[in-house]
């Protein structure tokens, strides 16, 4: 009886092998979604005298038909073929008015999708271009002004294939070149900065209005929303991007545009005409944000970025300028662990446009957050200092505190622990708040011989350095994240962020010229009474106590940053390379005229910026060398 069963039961088994070896997996579904064939037949349309055949540039989805001169317009019905299972709309034997330029938006199977732009020229109308495509790439259109843009690399005159889009176009005319649209031609002048009027020409030669493309060295960033950009919530958007250098997602110089949600960020920011924006890709439906695929201009594989207006900083440079800085000089305690970690952000100046209008000059940058700072999930804490208080202030930790919310005294909770969000009670407040109260209530004598195992020294000593040298206007509490990594590093460290008020200009955009004679501290370094802001009691109580030496920690390390990066010829490098860039791209000019009111011709400011760099290194220089 066992002996049958048994046989049984692996007759069975043979058996669901069998079936399972036959079944076929689901066929995937096709990612083709392209137009075959476009036709405006007489049969469909008796007032035509013949039937016309479109001429279909699958590359740059663009569909051509050049009617005889006789033939009326007006609406009239296609025959369209696509992908096999794929559809098309509007459909094929819609009647649509093929006077402008139409849009017919194919689906694959898969759900992929690509949009075709179709138009039907007569060689009696004028002709009329109202989009470019260079290379497969289209151009970034300024509506108001009829502008065109495209972002190339410095160096070389390449050829370049250029279409036209728009009505009755057969070619064009651009830099004393003729030649038929969509054709592969090397044109003078193809540099950063240039300005090429482009003028459509018809079949029978007859030549429409130019329009003109500017050539940028600038990544060209465009959002298309569909309402207003509040503070909260994020409004739905679609994010493109065009990339001269092609390191985006490591080889796109074309990024398509991305399903993405979009808002202003910032306080007093808010308050300014330029906003500053934050955003996130989402995947094709929901709030969710992805988890790759959005490696922007070859920075950090995230959907999380930021859009810095800069609009209080004359030079529209200076945040770049300073966290540029501060992540060459300083890396995260926890390097040897976690050597992808950034302590700070990297970014990339573009011109940003929104719904086809020019909208300035901007600085496209990554997020500090847990990622950026590697901070172990688990155990990892981070929080950012947003507004003055006296706890960011470093006074005193008494306010009293709620774990339940993501705010305290003038704190945002940028990162909970896993581990301190699953305890009972959490703990969310409590490492950030006794270190304040430490460094505010311990008695000397317990502060000079323990601070050293509640922060990074050689973190602070380069922060202090760092924010005196360069004027931080704003960071001396306020404008700082305060973390620890965990997983054997619960040293708080500190990541600077907003950094415009620098270099010689307040945080409102005035200028702090230095006085003969008179060095002005941030405070910590050397006293209380600075011009600069307020002051800070965790510095302060480091320069009187001097815990560990910490006076000659920063003199010596002073003097070893003065022969690299704090030396006047590497600091005036990072300027004029900013200064060039921003110059001859043709982006400030721009912006200048976007945005008037705090801005100054960047030659003169950038003069008043080195000027302000060399006699600040010769006071610290002063001041350090007599600690």
């Amino acid at each position: 009886m066992n002996q049958t069963k048994s046989l049984l039961t692996g007759a069975l088994v043979l058996v669901a092998l069998l079936l399972t070896s036959c079944r076929e997996d689901p066929p995937e579904l096709s990612e083709e979604a392209d137009i075959l064939s476009f036709r405006i037949t007489r049969a469909g349309n008796p007032q035509l005298s013949k039937d016309y055949a479109g001429i279909v540039d699958k590359p740059n989805l663009y569909i051509a038909l050049f009617f005889d001169e006789d033939d009326p317009s007006g609406p009239m019905v296609p025959t369209i073929e696509v992908s096999p299972g794929a559809t098309v709309f509007p459909a094929s034997g819609t009647a649509v008015d093929f006077s402008k330029p139409v849009s017919y938006t194919v689906t694959a199977p898969s759900g992929a999708r690509q949009t075709y732009t179709v138009t039907v020229s007569t060689p009696a109308a004028i002709p009329v271009i109202t989009g470019i495509r260079i290379n497969n790439v289209p151009c970034q259109a300024d509506a108001a002004t009829g502008r065109f843009f495209y972002p190339v690399r410095a160096g070389g005159n390449p050829a370049v294939t250029l279409l036209c889009i728009g009505q009755n176009i057969s070619g064009f005319t651009a830099a004393g070149i003729t030649a038929g649209n969509n054709s592969t031609v090397t044109l003078p002048g193809w540099a950063p900065g240039a300005a090429l009027e482009i003028t459509p020409v018809g079949k029978t030669g007859k030549k429409g209005d130019p329009v003109r493309l500017i050539l940028t060295s600038l990544p060209v960033v465009h959002v298309e929303v569909g309402g207003p950009i509040a503070d909260k919530p994020k409004t739905e958007c679609v994010i493109s991007l065009l990339d001269p250098s092609g390191k985006t997602n490591d080889s796109l110089y074309y990024f398509a545009p991305h399903r993405a949600g979009i808002e202003t960020r910032g306080g007093l920011a808010q308050q300014f005409p330029k906003k500053s924006y934050s955003f996130e890709f989402r995947l094709p439906t929901g709030d969710e944000e992805v988890e790759g695929g959005t490696k922007l201009l070859g920075m950090r594989d995230d959907g999380d970025w930021i859009l810095d207006a800069m609009y209080i900083d004359h030079a529209r440079m200076r945040n770049r300028l300073s966290t540029d800085l501060w992540t060459s000089i300083n890396r995260v305690p926890h390097i040897s662990k976690e050597p992808g970690a950034i302590n700070g952000t990297r970014g990339q100046f573009v011109e940003l446009f929104i719904n086809n209008s020019y909208h300035g000059l901007y600085c496209l940058t990554e997020r500090v957050d847990r990622k950026q700072l590697q901070l172990n999930k688990k155990q990892g804490y981070s929080y950012k200092a947003s507004q003055w208080s006296s706890s960011t202030e470093f006074y005193s930790g008494d306010a009293s505190y709620n774990n339940n919310t993501d705010t305290w005294d003038g704190w945002e909770l940028e990162y909970q622990a896993e581990n301190g969000a699953a305890s009972s009670p959490q703990v969310k407040w409590e490492p950030l708040r006794n270190f304040i109260r430490y460094t505010s209530l311990s008695g000397n004598a317990d502060f000079s011989a323990q601070i050293a195992t509640r922060i990074d020294m050689a973190n602070l000593v380069d922060y202090l350095l760092f924010i005196n040298v360069i004027g931080a206007d704003d960071n001396n509490g306020k404008n700082t994240y305060f973390s620890y990594a965990g997983n054997g590093w619960e040293k708080f460290f500190i990541t600077p962020w907003d950094l415009d008020a620098s270099w010689g200009r307040k945080w409102e955009g005035s200028r702090i010229d230095l006085r003969a004679g008179e060095f002005i501290g941030v405070t910590g370094v050397p006293h209380t009474d600075s011009r600069y802001c307020r002051p800070n009691g965790f510095f302060i109580r480091m320069m009187e106590t001097n815990p560990g030496g910490f006076r000659t920690l920063l003199k010596n390390r002073w003097q070893e940053l003065r022969q690299g990066d704090l030396s006047l010829t590497a600091l005036t490098a990072r300027v004029e390379t900013y200064r060039k860039l921003l110059d001859t791209s043709g982006a400030f000019t721009r912006e200048k005229q976007k945005w008037p009111e705090k801005i100054s011709d960047l030659d003169t400011e950038t003069t008043y910026m080195l000027s302000w760099i060399e006699t600040r290194l010769a006071q610290m220089d002063q001041y350090l060398g007599n600690l």
